[in-house]
C-alpha cells in the first residue's frame, strides 16, 4: 500500500480539485468535485508519518478519538430521545397522505417516494431526473458507499471516525416491488405537511455549490441515479440507516433512530408505522 508522508507544517491543509462542469440528465450544467486527501497524509499503512510516532502524540490523540466518541454518543442519545414533530403523524382519518416506501436489502435501508408528489420548491434537486416516476434516497460514508467493492480500511474509518458523506438518488419508473423484487418494502402514510418535512430534511442533507448547484460526487449504482455529497457527517452513531429513521423522524413518525443502527433495526422501527 501506498503512503503519502505527512508534513508537519502543511499537515493541517486540504487539497480539493476544481469544480468540474458536467450534463446533468436534463441538460441543466452540474456541478462536480472531488476531495483529494492531502498530499503529505499517510493513507492505509502501518507507517505513522514521520515526527508523528512519539508516544505522547498517541496518547493525546487517543484521548481526543475517546472525547469525540463518547461525547458523539452522547449527543446521539439525546437527540434519539427528543420527541418527534407534534401534529404530522399520524394523519387524520379523512386527511390526504403521501406515501414514503422504506426499502430494506438486508443490509442498507433507503426510501423511496413518488416524484408527482414532491414539491420542487423544497426539493428542486429531484429536477435532476425529469422522467423518473420514483426517486430512491439513500446516505452514507462518502468513501464506503462510492466503493465498488467491500474495502475494510473504509468500513473502520467510517465507523470510528467521523467522516465525509454523500446522497445516492436513483429515479426509476419501474414498479418498486419489480425495482426492488428481493428487498422488503414497507409503505407508510405520511400527512402532507409531514412528507413535506421529509423533503426539506433531504435537501437541507445536499452540499451546494457558490451558485446553489447541488455537487455532483459521481454516478451512481444502479440505474439511473447519482452521488451527491452532503453536508452532514457519518459515524458509529449515525449510519445510513439512523440517517433513514431520522429522516423519517422529521416528518414525524415516532422511530427511534438509537434502534436503527442496522437495517433490520430500522425496518422493525418503521412496520410499527406502516404496511
Amino acid at each position: 500500500m501506498s503512503c503519502y508522508h505527512l508534513n508537519p507544517a502543511n499537515s493541517s491543509k486540504q487539497f480539493r480539485e476544481k469544480p468540474v462542469a458536467g450534463q446533468g440528465i436534463d441538460g441543466r450544467t452540474l456541478t462536480t468535485e472531488r476531495l483529494i486527501a492531502p498530499a503529505d497524509t499517510c493513507i492505509l499503512s502501518g507507517m505513522m508519518p514521520t515526527g508523528l510516532q512519539s508516544p505522547s502524540f498517541l496518547k493525546v490523540t487517543n484521548k481526543r478519538c475517546f472525547f469525540v466518541f463518547f461525547l458523539t454518543a452522547a449527543v446521539f442519545i439525546l437527540i434519539s430521545c427528543a420527541s418527534p414533530p407534534k401534529g404530522l403523524f399520524p394523519p387524520l382519518p379523512e386527511e390526504p397522505t403521501k406515501p414514503v416506501y422504506v426499502i430494506n436489502n438486508g443490509w442498507h435501508a433507503s426510501f423511496v417516494v413518488k416524484k408527482e408528489d414532491i414539491p420542487v420548491e423544497v426539493w428542486p434537486e429531484s429536477n435532476d431526473f425529469p422522467e423518473a416516476a420514483y426517486l430512491e434516497v439513500g446516505w452514507g460514508d462518502k468513501d464506503y458507499y462510492m466503493s465498488p467493492g467491500f474495502n475494510l480500511w473504509y468500513a473502520f474509518k467510517a465507523l470510528f471516525w467521523p467522516t465525509a458523506s454523500v446522497l445516492h438518488i436513483v429515479g426509476f419508473s419501474e414498479p418498486i416491488e419489480a425495482f426492488f423484487p428481493e428487498s422488503e418494502i414497507i409503505e407508510i402514510p405520511l400527512s402532507l405537511p409531514g412528507f413535506e418535512q421529509l423533503c426539506k430534511t433531504v435537501h437541507d442533507s445536499y452540499r451546494h455549490d457558490e451558485k446553489g448547484q447541488p455537487v455532483v460526487a459521481g454516478p451512481g449504482l444502479y440505474g439511473k441515479s447519482r452521488f451527491y455529497l452532503s453536508n452532514e457527517k457519518y459515524h458509529l452513531f449515525k449510519t445510513s440507516n439512523v440517517w433513514t429513521a431520522k429522516t423519517l423522524r422529521s416528518a414525524g413518525v415516532p422511530v427511534r433512530p438509537l434502534f436503527s443502527i442496522t437495517a433490520g433495526g430500522a425496518a422493525r422501527q418503521a412496520r410499527k408505522f406502516g404496511r
